[in-house]
């Protein structure tokens, strides 16, 4: 393998780390503050891809605006799902668990039934590519990765600076503690679940350009963040980073060396990490 080869795959582990960094950091905010983890997120990040493609391709408008309008569309959908679905029974986690499953079913079978089940993709945004010594590096793809890397930050900064930031943070630490502080528990539980759901439906907006869209693509990267956020420690911001790098370079190495079988390396990773430290890499941080 020459070296740029490994230059490249190396570049679009990247890509794929930043895209499960995106849709796991969500899934982890959305576990700290509400103790439940929803099998419905993938769903969320392909309802995402859909919205942008909607926006961007159907109603023909800008595709960053598209974008926008995708995030802002689903953090309300989120919203929505936590105040009417969720919320009164968050202190179930049976049944919160089988009240995912089945908005997931249902998520998924509605856009095939609208929309249909054939791919579907947005036209590239930027193109032309960059070739330094002989290592050629796609525009879309570099844009991606710097908007991911953008937006990643800025969400660390949100909750790690900003009131409403760590009025949230207080909630995934102690929500009675929170609570008897004036923090609005339940509303503020509602807005993170939004959030968390906004962050999905980004990475798929970021990616609709990228990589075909279809009803059932959220599988794939649902399993991925369940890897990332379980690897990393539930709950953990910097585990979550930590590893949704470590699963998207080795993706990215695995997939390009020997196929769809690389799928496995993952999971075998996890599994060994699991019986070494139960808790994941980082443990737990709120």
């Amino acid at each position: 393998m020459t070296v740029e080869s490994i230059v490249q795959i190396a570049i679009n582990g990247v890509m794929l780390s930043l895209m499960y960094i995106l849709v796991s950091l969500g899934l982890s905010y959305i576990f700290s503050m509400l103790r439940i983890i929803t099998f419905a997120h993938g769903e969320i990040y392909m309802l995402g891809s859909y919205f942008t493609y909607i926006f961007a391709v159907q109603m023909g408008l800008n595709y960053f605006i598209a974008l926008v309008l995708a995030i802002a569309v689903m953090f309300l959908i989120g919203m929505g799902l936590e105040r009417v679905l969720w919320h009164p029974i968050l202190d179930k986690h049976m049944p919160c668990l089988i009240l995912s499953l089945g908005i997931s079913l249902v998520l998924s079978g509605s856009v095939a039934l609208i929309l249909g089940e054939r791919e579907k993709g947005i036209p590239t945004v930027f193109t032309g590519v960059i070739n330094i010594s002989g290592v050629v590096f796609s525009v879309e793809r570099l844009v991606m990765v710097f908007a991911s890397i953008v937006l990643i930050f800025g969400v660390l900064y949100f909750f790690r600076n900003h009131k409403l930031g760590q009025a949230m943070r207080a909630i995934a630490l102690d929500p009675e503690t929170a609570a008897l502080q004036g923090i609005p528990v339940g509303r503020l539980q509602t807005v993170g679940f939004g959030i968390g759901c906004a962050l999905a439906a980004t990475a798929g907006g970021l990616m609709a350009p990228i990589f075909s869209i279809f009803p059932t693509m959220g599988l794939g990267v649902m399993v991925k963040a369940f890897i990332v956020v379980i690897l990393g420690g539930l709950g953990s911001i910097s585990g979550v980073i930590i590893g949704g790098f470590i699963i998207g370079f080795l993706d990215s190495f695995s997939l390009t060396l020997v196929g769809n079988i690389g799928n496995m390396f993952g999971f075998i990773l996890f599994i060994l990490v699991l019986l070494i430290r139960p808790k994941g890499i980082m443990g737990y941080e709120a």
